[in-house]
């Protein structure tokens, strides 16, 4: 493939250079930063175009989402700490840097409030806010968060400053503009607070297999990053202390690799049509047969295999920690 150079600002480190053509499509480029490694595009953001590239799939993100707010909140913890390893790091960090009631947590795009949820088991006072309002009413009535609230962080109350943690989890590849987001949860946070913060590792092993997985295209991804590129931001938004952490390989992040795309929509409107009451014959469906399971139990084990030989360069996701100084 020809690598084409371009001069334009990079949007995570805000350096005008040269910037390396990594790859195209029909309305976007994807350009990679020879400052911070960080890779970004420049995309036509009309609502049509929004419109046609969410299709992909079969529109699996729109059922995805659908999925978590019509099942259970115990099916849904479940799925996110099978699925999300990200929670399982945040959660020991809270445990470790023993934070306590007077401690407040802001979970920034909560979604259904699984982590918000979990971190509040801690005992500390949780906060949290999406910009999706099924979301955040699942969140206050189904897992009983009380402060919750539908926007951003650009729209925060004015009430809500002063935290200890902030946390935001697989947000950052959706922002136009990363370094400015960063620097809005530093002024949030309270004097050695700290940022919990995951985004996909741009080395995970579906990249490197040339397997990237659909959602990780524009418009729903717009930047990748790698550990490098993490420090950048962080340190130019003035955090200290920064940590980065390859988190585990999954179960799903496998299936994305080894499975068609069609059979991943299948799982997941069968999943749904078994929440929903209405549906019919969702308790025939192939994810609830024996062949099934065995081949569930047969993947873990494959999973968990992979996870301790390479699991520590090619994991899904960057887990990321700094403190406010």
């Amino acid at each position: 493939m020809k690598r084409e150079l371009i001069e334009t600002m990079c949007p995570i480190c805000h350096i005008r250079d040269w910037k390396i053509w990594v790859e195209p499509w029909e309305k976007y480029s994807i350009y990679r930063c020879s400052n911070c490694e960080g890779e970004f595009t420049q995309t036509d953001n009309t609502s049509s175009y929004y419109e046609k590239a969410y299709k992909f799939g079969g529109n699996i993100m729109e059922d995805s989402y659908k999925l978590g707010i019509c099942v259970s909140p115990e099916e849904n913890i479940k799925d996110a700490l099978r699925a999300s390893p990200e929670y399982k790091y945040a959660l020991q960090f809270l445990k470790n840097t023993h934070a306590h009631k007077e401690d407040k947590l802001l979970d920034l795009g909560c979604g259904n409030g699984v982590f918000a949820k979990l971190a509040e088991e801690t005992g500390i006072e949780i906060y949290a806010l999406d910009s999706s309002d099924e979301a955040i009413k699942y969140a206050n009535e189904k897992f009983g968060l009380l402060n919750t609230f539908v926007g951003s962080v650009d729209n925060v109350p004015s009430s809500w400053s002063g935290f200890n943690f902030i946390t935001c989890f697989q947000i950052l590849e959706h922002i136009q503009d990363p370094s400015n987001f960063v620097e809005k949860i530093h002024k949030l946070l309270a004097p050695g607070g700290y940022l919990i913060m995951s985004v996909p590792n741009k080395e995970r092993l579906a990249v490197k297999l040339r397997r990237r997985e659909g959602w990780d295209y524009p418009p729903h991804h717009i930047t990748r990053w790698s550990r490098h590129t993490i420090n950048i931001l962080l340190e130019a938004a003035g955090f200290i202390n920064i940590s980065v952490t390859i988190s585990d390989i999954t179960r799903s992040g496998l299936g994305f690799i080894f499975l068609p795309a069609k059979i991943h929509h299948q799982i997941v409107k069968q999943r749904l049509n078994a929440a929903i009451p209405v549906a019919q014959g969702s308790e025939d469906s192939f994810i609830s047969s024996k062949m099934w399971s065995l081949f569930i139990n047969s993947a873990d084990t494959f999973v968990r295999l992979l996870d301790y030989t390479i699991g520590n360069i090619y994991g899904e996701t960057l887990v990321c920690f700094g403190e406010k100084a």
